[in-house]
């Protein structure tokens, strides 16, 4: 499903910059007049040039963050297991 594709705007404060600023421009494209939709377009094309991107590399879904493996308690004896051990050490005090 998710390619090993890194993302293509990251996380650095310059590139979170360059999508917030894309994404401002894309949102313009639902206008109503059709020259501020042309100019939008335009725009984001030239954001993603200028970062140098390509679209296709923008619209690939990013990969997941690998996973930590998730901490688990050791298995120990159960408590039926710990009744028997015990049991067998008891001993009476003298």
């Amino acid at each position: 499903m998710f390619s090993n594709h890194q993302c293509a705007i990251g996380s650095t404060p310059d590139e979170k910059r360059t999508r917030k600023k894309l994404v401002n421009v894309l949102a313009r494209l639902a206008s109503d007049q059709a020259g501020e939709r042309q100019a939008a377009a335009e725009a984001a094309h030239r954001l993603v040039t200028a970062a140098g991107l390509t679209w296709e590399a923008i619209l690939l879904p990013c990969a997941p963050p690998p996973r930590k493996p998730r901490w688990r308690k050791p298995a120990g004896p159960s408590s039926r297991e710990l009744a028997e051990i015990v049991r067998r050490y008891r001993r009476p005090y003298p």
